[in-house]
């Protein structure tokens, strides 16, 4: 019963995320162990599941989007005519990109900026779980940085971010991921990070910090 009342009261709030299901399944419960499955199967079946209908009965069950200047306003001071000439200018090491990123979130007030000197195959994501408050509530996050050199093509391709997303997503269950990209996508992936939010309960999953919005990060932080 303690289970099936901290679900209803998350339901109450008009959205079903992954990650808040996930923190309301810890609580001491012989469920699981019961009906021998794991709480992360549970909650994806649950979101998947009960998400139609929620959506029926006119009910949200993701979070709102959002777009990068919600979280970084002070881009509007870079107009998207100065972007574009700047967009030349992202030639740089990805980890240049990552640790202005870092540095940014945490004026920001995010949780867990901790700097990291190099990849190694333990790493979820480029920037791990962390939380920053959105419109009075805590939201979670992970990020996925493609620095320029980090794709061969002229573009990023599916096959370029897919995994990392996944990865990214299967680690925490974040409210979003960002996914910043310092080349173009190509036709198609923006769409192909949608399919992939709706499939895990959250169309809105995937933030997508296109080569534009990073050049104006990278310019506000005097970085180019």
């Amino acid at each position: 019963m303690r289970l099936v009342d901290r679900l209803s009261a998350n339901i109450s709030e008009t959205y079903v995320s992954y990650s808040s299901v996930l923190q309301t399944t810890r609580t001491k419960t012989g469920f699981f162990l019961e009906n021998k499955v794991s709480r992360q199967s549970f909650c994806t079946k649950f979101v998947k599941e009960l998400g139609p209908y929620l959506r029926e009965i006119g009910l949200s069950t993701t979070l709102g989007s959002i777009s990068i200047e919600a979280l970084f306003p002070e881009l509007r001071h870079v107009s998207p005519r100065e972007a574009d000439v700047l967009i030349s200018k992202l030639d740089i090491a990805e980890r240049v990109v990552q640790d202005t990123l870092r540095t940014a979130l945490r004026e920001k007030g995010a949780t867990n900026m901790v700097p990291r000197k190099s990849d190694t195959v333990l790493e979820i994501a480029d920037l791990e779980d962390f939380t920053l408050k959105l419109k009075g509530r805590d939201t979670t996050f992970t990020a996925v940085v493609k620095g320029y050199r980090s794709v061969k093509g002229q573009t990023v391709t599916l096959e370029d971010v897919a995994h990392q997303v996944m990865k990214a997503f299967n680690g925490t269950y974040p409210d979003y991921i960002l996914l910043v990209l310092a080349k173009s996508p190509v036709d198609g992936l923006i769409t192909n990070m949608v399919r992939f939010g709706e499939s895990v309960g959250n169309r809105n999953l995937v933030v997508l910090v296109d080569p534009a919005n990073l050049a104006r990060l990278l310019r506000v932080r005097q970085v180019i």
